[in-house]
């Protein structure tokens, strides 16, 4: 089921954006990231701890709370599989290119694991 979107995303061009593109504001003194804020105000501070804020628009900049929900690590993961924004392959900051792809096969298949387990 596809999570549905109310209106339009709401952005404010004027708020600095940390380096993986999140709007921050300061609040009580302390930078935090806008999103986080504006769940927080909404829903308490409590619902927020230890979530994520993930977007259903796939807008980093967006603060509109229609297109924003607490999540987990997973969702977030889903999410970002979904919107075609998860680093995979060389994107990936973690990939090694000294490490040939036969060799991964090799361990993939050492281990049992089915193209489609894999792929999973």
């Amino acid at each position: 089921m596809e999570a549905e979107i109310l209106g339009d995303c709401i952005e404010n061009p004027e708020v600095l954006v940390d380096k993986d593109g999140y709007p921050r504001v300061k609040h009580q003194g302390r930078a935090m990231p806008m999103g986080r804020l504006v769940l927080g105000l909404l829903y308490g501070w409590e619902a927020v701890r230890g979530k994520l804020v993930c977007h259903k628009c796939g807008n980093r900049r967006c603060v509109n709370p229609a297109h924003l929900y607490l999540g987990t690590p997973q969702d977030n993961s889903d999410d970002k599989w979904k919107d075609g924004t998860m680093p995979v392959g060389e994107k990936n900051p973690r990939y090694r290119k000294d490490v040939p792809d036969s060799e991964v096969f090799y361990l993939y298949d050492s281990l049992g694991l089915s193209q489609q387990e894999i792929a999973v």
